[in-house]
């Protein structure tokens, strides 16, 4: 597993750049702090776009960053009258997966209700918001940093919706050294490697974005199999083959 930067054993992201870019001339980047506050942008960069790509292919076990130490799920309220609920820090929020309501008031326990799209058929009386289209709501869009709720809610209700999310990664600061990116191990050298392409396009440098161009697609691949079996919640399986005796 590598840390951030390690500049004992030398088994950190940091000192992965360091040997690649720099022909591991340790302390290039850790000991400086212009060159790493800039390598830790594009580290930042890299695990975002790890965390896409991560994202595209996982099922059943979604990808979470543990580092945020708690599970992915939030409340609102629900105010009697407004149907669109803004959203805490929605630009934390890369996905919503389920959201359930309160009922009443004074009710306790959660109900699931279904997802629309405005374009669809039958939201006619959501289009045109009727002042008269209210009750308790059955279903939900999401419009940028918004749940819209239909029909428009008659009751008030503190933390009255309930939404399960995925979040943004949990970002790297200049100061981390143990820190790691919230990816399975076996695949977190794709870090560096995002941060060397884009440091290899800033810098105009065609021959090092080739080197680091054929790993990352290699690792890539290797990403979209490993997540298309992960949600299994069993280890791949290896398949005999079959050969014709002809």
């Amino acid at each position: 597993m590598l840390v951030y930067s390690d500049t004992s054993t030398y088994n950190g992201i940091i000192q992965a750049e360091e040997r690649l870019v720099y022909s591991a001339d340790y302390g290039r980047i850790s000991g400086n702090t212009t060159e790493l506050a800039q390598w830790t942008v594009r580290n930042n960069q890299a695990l975002s776009r790890a965390t896409a790509l991560m994202s595209e292919f996982a099922n059943r076990w979604r990808i979470g960053d543990w580092n945020h130490g708690s599970y992915d799920v939030a409340t609102e309220n629900i105010v009697s009258g407004t149907r669109e609920i803004a959203l805490t820090n929605p630009q934390d929020i890369l996905f919503i997966f389920r959201v359930l309501i309160k009922n009443s008031a004074t009710a306790t326990d959660y109900e699931l209700i279904s997802p629309f799209d405005i374009r669809e058929r039958g939201t006619r009386a959501y289009a045109e918001d009727n002042a008269s289209h209210t009750g308790v709501p059955a279903r939900y869009e999401k419009v940028g940093g918004y749940i819209s709720l239909d029909p428009t809610p008659n009751y008030s209700a503190t933390d009255g919706l309930k939404y399960y999310y995925q979040r943004t990664p949990h970002l790297f600061t200049t100061s981390d050294t143990t820190a790691v990116a919230a990816i399975p191990a076996l695949f977190d050298q794709l870090i560096p490697l995002y941060a060397v392409d884009q440091y290899a396009t800033e810098n105009t440098n065609p021959n090092l974005k080739a080197l680091v161009n054929n790993d990352i697609a290699r690792m890539e691949k290797d990403i979209k199999n490993f997540f298309r079996q992960r949600d299994e919640d069993r280890p791949p399986q290896m398949m005999s083959v079959k050969r014709s005796s002809r």
